[in-house]
């Protein structure tokens, strides 16, 4: 198996990077807190199909990695469930503010801010990785054989007792304290 050569679209999306957002969130709920909640909204052309959020408050940072097209799509309708969600601006209440929905082991929290920042730093991301161009940059051969490379595929599978001894997980939220 050849690895794939980048083309030059590919290398040169590389070297451009979208800026992070910095964002001030507001908790919804009941009772409201008037915590803030500082979030980084962060894009690395190199996981072209994810976007990472780094959401803290005093007490810690939590980072989330979730799907761009999810948010993308929770711009204009309600999207995703489980762990995390997005409710877009509800256009007969004349409100332009995004709710986004997180659920974790200690419990919840509904957040909300404006959209129009979100909305235009997604924009940018799309500038430099356009939507639906992602796996271009992805050598899938070099992953095919990744995953061919494994030992034993009976060890990374699970069992009753727990992960097999050098299991390795990936982890989609990170808390840092």
């Amino acid at each position: 198996m050849g690895s794939r050569r980048p083309r030059d679209e590919d290398r040169s999306s590389s070297f451009r990077r979208q800026p992070d957002l910095y964002l001030t969130l507001r908790q919804r709920g009941s009772p409201p807190s008037t915590l803030p909640v500082r979030a980084r909204f962060r894009y690395d052309p190199a996981f072209a199909f994810a976007v990472s959020v780094d959401f803290a408050t005093m007490a810690c940072t939590t980072t989330w990695v979730f799907s761009r097209d999810l948010l993308a799509e929770g711009l204009l309708r309600p999207s995703g469930e489980g762990d995390i969600w997005f409710e877009p601006p509800c256009p007969y209440h004349r409100r332009e503010t995004l709710h986004i929905g997180l659920k974790g082991r200690d419990g919840g929290v509904l957040l909300e801010t404006d959209v129009a920042p979100v909305h235009d730093w997604l924009a940018g991301t799309s500038a430099v990785v356009p939507a639906g161009t992602e796996g271009r940059s992805i050598d899938w051969d070099a992953s095919f054989e990744h995953l061919h490379a494994k030992r034993e595929p009976w060890r990374d599978a699970p069992s009753a007792a727990g992960p097999a001894p050098g299991a390795q997980s990936t982890a989609v939220r990170q808390d840092h304290e």
